[in-house]
């Protein structure tokens, strides 16, 4: 089986972007359990830990957003 070679920064790039896949993930499903807990009145049967997930997910979420807000223009001068 071949091997595909990729230069460290894809693969970098890959492994940040399956961080905040799994961060988003852990927040949707925390959030999801306070839901349920706050509408339904059904308690989670695990730990969960909504206050942590959404700490990591708005430092991801700054972090991710601060480098979208670079862009550059070419046809400035």
């Amino acid at each position: 089986m071949a091997t595909v070679k990729k230069s460290n920064i894809i693969y970098t790039e890959e492994l940040s972007l399956n961080k905040l896949i799994s961060v988003e993930q852990n927040f949707a499903q925390q959030a999801y359990i306070v839901f349920k807990e706050i509408k339904f009145g059904i308690t989670p049967c695990c730990y969960s830990d909504f206050e942590s997930a959404a700490i990591t997910h708005s430092i991801y979420k700054w972090k991710y957003s601060k480098i979208d807000l670079v862009v550059v223009d070419p046809c400035i001068d």
